[in-house]
């Protein structure tokens, strides 16, 4: 070859190198992957000196290569189509992971004609592999039919190899990015929620006569499905209620929020406690499904005097200081939205002074330890027993304390809700 030849064979390449480095930088200042590839197949275009193109991104099971940015007279009839990883000359390169040059496709057994466009013949291909930092395989791209009838070289296949390697690596890592944004915006949303979630529950005790009270929530996630609340019905009547949705996160949060809409409202427009809970289970029919249930307890306090209905719920525990015996309030009926016109009953007990009651859901008794021991029904009452002597909040905290203790190193895997009421004053 004459040395005027070599001399300006290397200026056009470098020219390219210098023209791939331009790309480069703008590949890397792209935002969002569909930017990002159509400055790739850009480029690919320009440096190859290409008539057309393709990039081909790997399918989410790995099995296919889908035709996502095609460049040239095809563009609109190739776009999505699938062509097997192995089929091909692509799928050739993705499955070896290696580069390679094909000048006259017609003698290439691999051939296919794996690109299906009417009108367009494809004489010479070049294709390399798309890895990102981490040796995966995120794609393939291919430039077909040098213009002017020339051929691809193998001092080319560099040049589109780099350009390939940064393509992955900078789609790799605006995945990430996107997928932190979305985890980002995603926390924002539940941290929202468990702000909302909590201003649902009473933050100010009934001031009822002789009654010390106190309650608290502690979701198993951010947001849980437990339900708590002090319904005040006139100056000296209170409604007392507790709740368990199934599961966890933001659905059981969502149902729950609906539970307390509906006892709020049902809950003033109903005298009798077994009406409210009726209606209650009726209106929550239709928005419980198969799986999903709600159990309730829900009480009226009155005069010491306290009504209530069981749907389901943990029977509260009603301890007697001066008998030292314990009992279980379970007059009621079945879950909450499980069938239609359940015929819920009433039970009726009088809160006389030296007594402690405990309204709580399952995340306290069934606590499991590292174990997978229950915290269960007897270390509860062993507690109320020891510290009955002490207020409604430090009964509360030290059941949820010992609960805590209990537990250990295992996680924390329902919701744990708990209402204390301790009756003083004279008989």
């Amino acid at each position: 070859m004459e040395p005027d030849n070599i001399i300006n064979q290397r200026g056009f390449y470098d020219s390219r190198v210098e023209l791939l480095f331009d790309m480069i930088s703008k590949i890397n200042t792209r935002k969002g992957v569909a930017a990002i590839l159509d400055t790739v197949m850009e480029a690919c275009k320009t440096i190859m000196n290409a008539q057309a193109g393709s990039l081909m991104l790997v399918s989410q099971n790995g099995e296919e290569l889908v035709i996502s940015v095609p460049i040239g007279p095809m563009k609109s009839e190739i776009t999505g189509q699938r062509i097997p990883v192995g089929s091909g000359i692509s799928g050739w390169v993705a499955r070896n992971r290696e580069p390679v040059i094909v000048n006259d496709v017609s003698a290439d057994p691999r051939f296919e004609g794996e690109i299906r466009s009417e009108g367009f013949i494809t004489r010479n291909l070049i294709c390399v592999p798309m890895i990102n930092n981490d040796g995966r395989l995120i794609g393939v791209i291919q430039a077909v039919n040098k213009v002017n009838g020339e051929e691809f070289s193998e001092n080319e296949l560099p040049l589109l190899m780099m350009l390939a390697n940064q393509a992955a690596i900078c789609i790799e890592r605006e995945y990430w990015y996107r997928k932190a944004m979305d985890r980002e915006r995603m926390d924002e949303q539940v941290k929202m929620a468990r702000v909302i979630q909590t201003g649902f529950f009473p933050d100010v005790k009934p001031g009822i006569e002789n009654i010390d009270i106190a309650g608290t929530s502690i979701p198993a996630t951010y947001v849980g499905g437990d339900y708590y609340d002090y319904i005040k019905l006139s100056d000296n009547k209170w409604g007392i209620a507790i709740a368990d949705v199934t599961g966890k996160g933001v659905p059981a949060a969502m149902l729950m929020s609906n539970l307390r809409a509906q006892m709020r409202s049902l809950s003033g427009q109903n005298e009798c406690v077994r009406d409210v809970v009726n209606a209650v289970n009726s209106s929550l029919l239709n928005e419980t499904g198969e799986d999903t249930y709600i159990t309730l307890f829900y009480g009226c306090l009155e005069d010491r005097e306290f009504t209530y209905t069981n749907a389901g719920h943990n029977p509260p525990l009603v301890y007697d200081i001066k008998t030292d015996s314990f009992q279980e309030l379970t007059d009621g009926g079945p879950l909450l939205g499980f069938i239609d016109n359940p015929g819920y009953k009433e039970g009726r007990i009088s809160l006389k002074p030296d007594k402690v009651m405990v309204l709580y859901t399952d995340g306290i008794t069934e606590a499991e330890n590292i174990d997978q021991d229950q915290f269960g029904e007897l270390r509860l009452k062993k507690i109320i027993r020891n510290h009955h002597s002490e207020s409604a909040d430090e009964i509360m905290n030290k059941i949820i304390l010992e609960v805590n203790q209990f537990r250990g190193k295992a996680a924390q895997s329902d919701d744990e809700t708990l209402v204390i009421l301790k009756v003083g004053g004279n008989e």
